[in-house]
């Protein structure tokens, strides 16, 4: 079994600037974060900086495909 001895770490922004930004979240080296989503698997994230952003859709739009 591997060592994992990282530190994993989350931050949030002031969410009073409207921004779409949710957070940072932070892994060292010998340290692994999972997302964990219940329409997905878990997924392994790698040491490094990730930024997490909301995800906004679009209006829907009513396409014509030719058939």
């Amino acid at each position: 079994m591997a060592d994992r001895s990282g530190t994993v770490a989350f931050s949030t922004p002031d969410r009073s600037s409207g921004t779409l930004v949710l957070g940072v979240l932070t892994v060292e080296e010998n340290a692994t974060a999972c997302l964990a989503r219940p329409e997905h698997a878990f997924t392994g994230i790698a040491p490094g900086a990730y930024e997490l952003r909301r995800h906004r859709e679009q209006a829907d739009q009513v396409r014509l495909v030719a058939g």
